[in-house]
């Protein structure tokens, strides 16, 4: 990034952005007080001491190198769910997480059976679908021994929290009376990330905030 004011077709200035990241105590403040040849940043050995951006300008000739010190970076501490391949999912959802009945489910089941079928069943493998479809089924008799012998499944579901619970293997969560979810289930990771990405368009490298399931975002030091 530069700003430049051209003087008789040559450029007065440019100043050049650069930002100093990486992870708590590896050096970011001690290589941006060296570079700029004085202390601008503090340093110590006491991990997230940096809370806030901070800058520091480096001239050399024509040009202005702008150093922004960050706080560290942090890996979160707990990993996002992780929604499995082993399990098809058919059905409409309703505005309410209602799961609804659809058409051509028997073809569908007997299709991913197939293709689970070519690639080796594990009996993890399965479908996911519409309780209100399951009256309506008519699968071929290798399907049905499949189900029998669990080397396939069928889960007929009525809610679209049933389904992400089989989808993630975490318990989904009930919302409570404060509006929150209970720690360690899936709604309160969404509602944790869902504010996480709200805070970060306002407030980046600001202070870390308390998250709305109690953990503080690990995003920053």
């Amino acid at each position: 990034m530069s700003n430049a004011t051209p003087i008789q077709g040559h450029y007065d200035t440019s100043s050049v952005f650069v930002a100093v990241i990486g992870r708590p105590n590896v050096g970011k403040s001690s290589l941006t007080n060296l570079l700029v040849g004085e202390k601008v940043a503090i340093v110590t050995s006491k991990p997230q001491t940096t809370r806030t951006r901070i800058t520091g300008v480096i001239t050399r000739g024509p040009l202005q190198y702008v150093l922004l010190d960050t706080p560290g970076v942090l890996w979160p501490k707990f990993e996002d769910p992780v929604v499995g391949e082993h399990l098809a999912f058919t059905g409409a959802v309703s505005q309410s997480g209602q799961i609804m009945a659809v058409g051509g489910v028997t073809r569908k089941i007997e299709g991913f059976f197939e293709l689970c079928s070519r690639r080796g069943l594990t009996g993890d493998q399965g479908v996911i679908l519409p309780r209100d479809n399951v009256e309506h089924l008519m699968l071929d008799e290798k399907v049905v021994n499949a189900v029998r012998e669990g080397r396939f499944a069928i889960y007929p579901v009525t809610h679209i929290s049933e389904a992400m619970e089989l989808l993630t293997g975490m318990p989904a969560g009930r919302r409570r009376k404060d509006g929150t979810f209970p720690k360690d289930t899936l709604f309160c990771r969404v509602d944790e990330r869902l504010s996480e990405f709200g805070w970060l368009a306002e407030h980046s490298f600001k202070k870390p905030r308390l998250m709305p399931c109690g953990r503080v975002r690990p995003d920053f030091a």
